[in-house]
């Protein structure tokens, strides 16, 4: 019931679609986008998707009703189909964050694509928790299951970001 449909493209460089539509013509809003670094088959751990929260509420800016826990809880349900395949997914947490320096020791959740090992998944969701406004422990993934995260800008702060992270159910 959230109004966010549209095509979903992937570039070699995360600065293309940022002014470029589907098509690649040019527009302010952009395009709904996956990071570089993930596969573009979807067969990552996690797969990050970027768009612009634009003030008219195209794009990713209806992700900034996810700030409200009551709305999530009633809307907690997202469905992403690939080419490859259908995909349904539980949200299990929202968070506040920023686009950071590279060479910052923050925690950058944009950096995790693929976890190692057992540990390294769960010191990603532990980050993950310390930064969330709501976060469902019921629902949280385990290690090998996949993420999405629906990552938008946030005015709450300069590079503010706002992230609904997703896992797959079926």
């Amino acid at each position: 019931e959230t109004p966010v449909n549209y095509p979903v493209v992937q570039a070699a460089d995360n600065e293309d679609y940022l002014t470029r539509m589907f098509g690649k013509k040019k527009n302010s809003a952009g395009a709904i986008f996956v990071d570089a670094g993930c596969s573009p088959d979807f067969s990552d751990m996690h797969t990050i998707l970027y768009g612009h929260h634009m003030k008219n509420g195209t794009m990713f800016g209806p992700l900034m009703d996810f700030q409200d826990n009551d709305y999530l809880k009633e809307h907690s349900v997202v469905t992403f189909d690939t080419m490859y395949r259908p995909g349904t997914y539980k949200i299990f947490a929202s968070f506040q964050s920023k686009a950071y320096d590279p060479d910052s020791e923050e925690f950058k959740y944009y950096d995790f694509i693929n976890a190692e090992t057992a540990y390294d998944f769960e010191e990603y969701l532990n980050n993950i928790k310390n930064l969330s406004l709501y976060y469902d422990e019921e629902n949280a993934p385990s290690f090998g299951d996949e993420i999405i995260t629906l990552s938008t800008c946030d005015y709450y702060t300069t590079d503010g970001r706002f992230a609904v992270l997703a896992k797959r159910i079926k």
